[in-house]
Order: structure tokens, then C-alpha cells, then sequence
């Protein structure tokens, strides 16, 4: 379409010229001119693993790519620091562009990441939208255990990712509460003694081993 010189998301972009530079590993493409575009026409990210994408960084370089179920480390809200992420036993980054709109959203523990792959190596990918990280939470009215990550225990720590706020009380094998309170959707955890426990959620109840 002639006469665009506004660029927005989703347009589709040919004949441009300009230079590729490498800054500390991480590509850029600084455009000298900019050829025709045309609406509309947005471009599906291409689903691939980790182990992928740093098998072979340059065919994926400055693409769109989808990496499902990838776990992250840390917990709290995303900033202007890269998190780190694995898949698999495969290690990754996530870095989030200046001024992006995520930086300050809750870090969920378990995710598909929608993002431009971006540098040499293929370890770093950055969203561009909250839309594109798509945590991976529990379902309303299902049993969280049955959900991967979302209901687990780490070093005597039991982590909740929960999709919404909920009343939860925690039974020993004795059938002692020994946790009773609300909690708020996202990540919560508690620090508890090795043994059986019965958690119930609302309406739900589940069993789970701290080891």
C-alpha cells in the first residue's frame, strides 16, 4: 500500500534496506530505507525447542519462534534483566525490550514463550507483548495436581501457582491443620515438614509428599 510511513504490528515489510550489527552477541537491524508495506498480514511464530534453537541460532535469527513449557528460575516481576529459563534440561534467557509493556508482570513458574529470537547463540528470546507469555496455570475446577507445575515441592517448600485467589487449608496425616488462610492468585509457598499432606483448595482436595 502506498503513502504508509506509520509502521504498526502485523504489517508485512519488503524490500528494506540497512545494516545488520552484532552489539554483545545480540543482533540489530538499523533500517537505511524502507520499502513498501502491506496490512494485516501477521506472522505465526514458528513452534521449535530450545535445544533447537541453539543447535542452530542462525537459522532462527531475528525470527519469531514459540517455545513451549519452559520453566522459570526466579520468581517475583519481570524487569529490564534477563531471566533464565529451561526446557528439557536445556538452558535459555529471556530478555524483555526497553520500555516493553511485560516489565513489571508477575513471573510465572511454567509457560509458552512467543518472542524474536535475538542473538548468535540462540539463548535469548524477547517477547514483545504480555500476550506472548502464556503461563500455565491451573484451569478453574480442576485438581491442581493433575496440572503439571503448578502444585509442586522443592527442599521442603510447597509452591501453589494459583489462577485465582482461593481459601486453602493444609492437613497433616494426622489430620492436624497445619496451614489455614487465603491466598492470592499467582505463586505463593510455605515451608513444611517432610511427610504427607492434604491440601485443600475451595472445593478441591489433593494429596502431595514433601520430601
Amino acid at each position: 500500500m502506498e503513502g504508509i510511513t506509520i509502521y504498526i504490528v502485523g504489517d508485512r515489510l519488503e524490500k528494506i534496506s540497512g545494516m545488520l550489527t552484532n552489539s554483545w552477541g545480540v543482533y540489530y537491524f538499523n533500517p537505511i530505507m524502507m520499502g513498501t508495506a502491506t496490512r494485516n498480514e501477521p506472522v505465526e511464530p514458528q513452534v521449535v525447542t530450545l535445544a533447537e534453537l541453539q543447535a542452530n541460532p542462525l537459522d532462527y535469527m531475528a525470527r519469531l519462534v514459540r517455545v513451549n513449557d519452559v520453566t522459570f528460575s526466579t520468581t517475583g516481576s519481570f524487569s529490564t534483566q534477563q531471566v533464565d529459563i529451561t526446557q528439557n534440561g536445556t538452558t535459555g534467557k529471556v530478555g524483555l525490550f526497553v520500555d516493553s509493556e511485560i516489565i513489571g508482570e508477575t513471573i510465572p513458574a511454567k509457560a509458552d514463550i512467543i518472542g524474536i529470537s535475538r542473538n548468535a547463540t540462540g539463548q535469548l528470546i524477547s517477547p514483545r507483548f504480555k500476550t506472548d507469555i502464556i503461563a500455565k496455570n491451573a484451569p478453574t475446577g480442576i485438581d491442581p495436581s493433575k496440572v503439571v507445575d503448578n502444585v509442586w515441592t522443592d527442599n521442603g517448600t510447597l509452591y501453589l501457582n494459583l489462577q485465582e485467589d482461593a481459601t486453602v487449608h493444609i492437613y497433616n496425616v494426622q489430620g492436624k491443620q497445619v496451614y489455614g488462610g487465603n491466598m492470592a492468585a499467582g505463586l505463593n509457598n510455605l515451608s513444611l515438614e517432610q511427610g504427607i499432606y492434604l491440601i485443600k483448595m475451595n472445593e478441591i482436595t489433593t494429596k502431595i509428599l514433601i520430601k
